[in-house]
C-alpha cells in the first residue's frame, strides 16, 4: 500500500506545546483591559511561541495549530491534503 501524505514525512517530530493564553485568560483580558488589549496579548503569545520553538518571528505569520490525537480520526488526513496548498497560499 502507498503512502498517501507523503507532505508529513519530513517531520523531524511531533511536539506538545501548553496552551500559551488559557481560555480564562483571554477572557478576563477581554473583559477588564479594554479594546485592543486582546490582539496584543495575542501578539505576545505569539511572538512568546515563535522564540520559543525557534521559529522565525514574525508578527504577521501564521501559526497553525492542531490540538489532538494524530490519528486519522481526528482529522490528521484533512490536514495532510491541504498542507501543501497553505504553504503554497500563505508564504508567512
Amino acid at each position: 500500500a502507498s503512502q498517501k501524505h507523503s507532505v508529513l514525512w519530513g517531520l523531524p517530530e511531533v511536539r506538545g506545546i501548553e496552551n500559551c493564553m488559557p481560555e480564562s485568560e483571554r477572557l478576563a483580558v477581554i473583559d477588564s483591559a479594554g479594546e485592543g488589549a486582546y490582539e496584543k496579548s495575542r501578539a505576545v503569545a505569539k511572538k512568546f511561541v515563535q522564540e520559543k520553538f525557534g521559529l522565525r518571528q514574525d508578527p504577521d505569520a501564521r501559526l497553525f495549530v492542531f490540538l489532538g490525537r494524530w490519528v486519522k480520526q481526528k482529522g490528521v488526513d484533512y490536514i495532510a491534503d491541504v498542507t501543501e496548498w497553505m504553504l503554497k497560499t500563505y508564504k508567512n
